[in-house]
C-alpha cells in the first residue's frame, strides 16, 4: 500500500488513481488466498459448496475488505465528508502504514532472521528484484502506455504488504516466516525502492515529477 503516496506525488495527475486500482488488486488478491487457504485446510476432505461460502463469508468480515467496499460506494455515490472530518481521516490514513510497521518491528525478534533465513532471502529477492525486472520487462513488451507502466513497476517494487502479516496471524499460517519477510523487505526497499524510482524518472522523465 505504500506505493500509493509515491505514485500521487510521482504522478500528480493519475497516481492516486493506479495506486488505488493498486490497493484494490491486493486486497482481492489476498482475500482470494485466504479464501483458497480456509477451502483446502480443513480437516474434512474435498470441497462442497456450503464450504466454500463459508470461506467467502469469512473472508468478507475481514477489516481491510470491508473498508475498501465501503470506501468505494462513497466514491461511487460523490459523497464528501465535511473539510474537518476529510482533514482528520487524512491524517489519520497517512498514520495507518508507520504503525502497521512499528506494530511489527515492536514484535520482531532478529533471531527469526536466522532461523528462516532461507525464506526470507528468497522471497526478498523474489518481491525486490525479479518482480520490478519482470514487471518492466512486461511493461515493455506489451508496449504499455508511460503512466500506467510507471504504476505497475512501482507497484512491484515495494516491500511485501503489511496486511499480510494481519491474514497469516489471523490464520495461524507462517507467522514467523511472514514477520520476518515483512520487516526484511521493508527495511531492504529503502535502497532498493529508491534505486528503481530513480531508473523509472530517468526512463520516464515527460511524466515523472
Amino acid at each position: 500500500m505504500i506505493a500509493l503516496p509515491i505514485l500521487a506525488i510521482m504522478l500528480p495527475i493519475v497516481g492516486a488513481t493506479y495506486g488505488v486500482i493498486g490497493v484494490i488488486v491486493l486486497i482481492i488478491g489476498l482475500q482470494a488466498t485466504s479464501i483458497i487457504y480456509e477451502c483446502t485446510s480443513k480437516e474434512e476432505s474435498g470441497l462442497n459448496f456450503r464450504k466454500v461460502l463459508g470461506s467467502i463469508w469469512k473472508a468478507m468480515k475481514a477489516n481491510y475488505f470491508i473498508a475498501m467496499v465501503l470506501g468505494l460506494i462513497l466514491s461511487f455515490l460523490g459523497f464528501q465528508f465535511p473539510s474537518v472530518l476529510g482533514a482528520s481521516l487524512n491524517a489519520v490514513g497517512i498514520t495507518t502504514a508507520p504503525v502497521a510497521l512499528f506494530a511489527i518491528g515492536a514484535q520482531l525478534n532478529f533471531t527469526l532472521f536466522r532461523n528462516h533465513i532461507r525464506i526470507v532471502s528468497e522471497c526478498t529477492f523474489f518481491k525486490l528484484f525479479l518482480m520490478p525486472v519482470l514487471a518492466w520487462f512486461v511493461c515493455d513488451l506489451v508496449k504499455l502506455p508511460p503512466a500506467p507502466a510507471v504504476a505497475v513497476i512501482l507497484c512491484s517494487a515495494v516491500p511485501t504488504a503489511k496486511c499480510q502479516y494481519a491474514v497469516a496471524r489471523s490464520h495461524d499460517v507462517y507467522v514467523e516466516e511472514t514477520e520476518s519477510i515483512v520487516a526484511g523487505t521493508t527495511i531492504l526497499s529503502m535502497i532498493t525502492l529508491t534505486i528503481v524510482i530513480a531508473l523509472v524518472a530517468a526512463e520516464f522523465p515527460a511524466i515523472v515529477i
